[in-house]
């Protein structure tokens, strides 16, 4: 029986589906423990894009991130939730900071609705869509407090 290999894009897919990557040139060791000790799960897995050195074979989440995500010039670090067959992407800046590691899971929380990129799988590509925020924009909404709680 032959077994077909599947492709980088669709291996990345299967893999990361309903999960979040945080790409990364580095990250100051102290936000990234604040950010680990967040509450619902705000620890995506991180890839650093400094770390190719061409001498192993490139995995799928990095083809994917390579290939698909860094071309389009979104500041980074960069958070990405990934769907079935499209991701949503939100740099982590406002203005020229990084948002403190406790707002990261409110970005997070609302990246299908609020992001500044959209990649739509087709086939073994990803077709970019404008985002709901401009580029320059990373507001969060806070969620409204409840009336009914003290």
């Amino acid at each position: 029986m032959l077994f077909r290999r599947r492709a980088p894009l669709e291996r990345f897919f299967t893999t990361y589906r309903d999960r979040s990557l945080l790409v990364h040139q580095g990250l100051d060791p102290h936000w990234l423990e604040r950010l680990l000790r967040q509450g619902g799960g705000a620890a995506p897995f991180r890839l650093h894009i400094g770390r190719q050195d061409g001498r192993h074979r490139p995995t799928p989440v990095e083809c994917f991130v390579h290939r698909e995500v860094l071309p389009h010039g979104l500041p980074l670090p960069l958070l990405v939730k990934v769907g079935e067959d499209e991701c949503w992407l939100r740099h982590l800046r406002r203005d020229e900071y990084l948002l403190a590691a406790e707002e990261v899971p409110l970005a997070a929380a609302e990246m299908v609705v609020r992001h500044h990129l959209r990649l739509q799988r087709r086939g073994e590509c990803c077709h970019p869509h404008p985002g709901t925020l401009a580029w320059e924009d990373n507001t969060l909404l806070f969620p409204e407090p409840d009336p009914d709680l003290p």
